[in-house]
């Protein structure tokens, strides 16, 4: 079994996503979500797939620029899965 996992690639793709019944706060009525995909593949094999949930349309650049740096950053350091919470591999 594979006691850590290295990261591969991470792909984020902003998107806008209509809402059948959109909520309706003090501020107005919001017509979309505005959600960045994020898609993580490892060398392991082992891929997986997330969302952030933006305020609006203007925060999804910043957000998918912020997760393109941090790609830069992650790429090829070793994982250790936790429960708990993620622990960066040392050896």
């Amino acid at each position: 079994m594979t006691t850590t996992l290295t990261i591969r690639d991470i792909r984020a793709r902003p998107v806008m996503v209509p809402f059948k019944r959109p909520p309706v706060s003090a501020s107005g009525a919001l017509p979309h979500a505005a959600l960045v995909l994020i898609d993580l593949e490892t060398e392991e094999g082992i891929a997986g797939r997330s969302y952030i949930f933006a305020f609006g349309q203007w925060a999804l650049a910043p957000l998918v620029g912020c997760l393109a740096h941090m790609r830069a950053l992650l790429k090829a350091i070793a994982w250790r899965p936790s429960r708990s919470r993620p622990s960066c591999a040392t050896g």
